[in-house]
C-alpha cells in the first residue's frame, strides 16, 4: 500500500500523517515512497493549480515490478494526485495497480 503524501508541515502540526492513520486498519505493508518536493497544501490551491500536483511529486528509486500496488488517499477532488501517483508507480514497473479512496468531493452547484 502506498499512501498519498501530505504536507510535511501539516503532518508535523498534527503529529501524524492522516492518510497513513486512516488506512492503518487495513494492516497492509505501507510503502511511504512518494513525496512532495514542495510543501504545499492542496486545499490552498485552485483547481488549475491542483492539476499540476504531479510536478511536485517524486518516487523513491524502488523496483515495483511484479508487485500488487494499492494507492490510497483520503479525498478525490480533481484526481490529479492519484493520476500522478499511478504514473510514478508505473515508471517503477508496477502493472497491477488499485486505488482506494475515502471520499470524493462533488460540486453541488454543477449538479443542479
Amino acid at each position: 500500500m502506498i499512501p498519498a503524501p501530505s504536507s510535511k508541515e501539516s503532518d508535523e502540526e498534527r503529529g501524524f500523517n492522516h492518510v497513513v492513520e486512516i488506512f492503518k486498519c487495513l494492516r497492509l505493508k505501507m510503502l511511504r515512497i512518494i513525496h512532495k518536493t514542495k510543501q504545499i497544501k492542496q486545499a490552498d490551491l485552485t483547481t488549475k493549480e491542483r492539476e499540476k500536483i504531479g510536478d511536485i511529486l517524486v518516487i523513491d528509486d524502488v523496483d515495483l515490478r511484479g508487485r500488487k500496488i494499492l494507492l490510497v488517499d483520503d479525498v478525490y477532488t480533481t484526481g490529479s494526485t492519484i493520476k500522478a501517483m499511478i504514473k510514478l508507480v508505473r515508471q517503477q514497473g508496477a502493472k497491477n495497480i488499485k486505488v482506494l479512496l475515502m471520499s470524493k468531493t462533488i460540486d453541488l452547484e454543477k449538479r443542479e
